[in-house]
C-alpha cells in the first residue's frame, strides 16, 4: 500500500498514517505528489516484537497475568530493561499493559492489592 493509493480510496491523512505506521508529517509531505516511489512503508520494528507471540500465548492461557509478571518473564528471556531506559517502572508497566493487553490505564493512589498479594495469587 502507498500513500497515494490510500488517498485515492478516500482515507484521510491521519488514517493513512495509522494504516502505514508512519508519521502524519511524512504523509503530508507526499500527499500531493504525482507519483511516489514504491518503498518500505510500514510499522517500525519495536523492542517487544520478538516477544509478542509469547505474550499473546501467555495471556490466552492465563488472562489474569499481570503486566509486571509478563515483564519479568520476557526480561528473563533477554528483553532489554525498559524500566532503566524509561527511568520509571510504573510507566514501563503501564506501557506493557497497553501493548500486551490493550487495557485502559487508571492512575490510582494507595497500595496495590494485586502487588501486595502477588505471590499468593500466582500460586493459585
Amino acid at each position: 500500500m502507498d500513500i497515494l493509493r490510500l488517498k485515492q480510496q478516500g482515507l484521510s491523512k491521519n488514517a493513512v498514517a495509522k494504516r502505514l505506521g508512519i508519521s502524519r508529517d511524512t504523509v503530508r509531505k507526499y500527499w500531493n505528489c504525482v507519483q511516489l516511489e514504491t518503498g518500505g512503508y510500514g510499522p517500525r520494528p519495536k523492542l517487544i516484537d520478538p516477544y509478542e507471540e509469547y505474550i499473546t500465548r501467555r495471556l490466552d492461557e492465563y488472562p489474569e497475568l499481570s503486566a509486571h509478571q509478563l515483564y519479568d518473564e520476557i526480561k528473563e528471556m533477554g528483553f532489554e530493561d525498559w524500566a532503566e531506559l524509561m527511568g520509571d517502572p510504573v510507566i514501563t508497566t503501564a506501557i506493557l499493559d497497553r501493548i500486551a493487553y490493550h487495557s485502559e490505564i487508571f492512575n490510582l493512589s494507595g497500595e496495590s492489592y494485586r502487588l501486595k498479594h502477588r505471590d499468593s495469587i500466582l500460586r493459585q
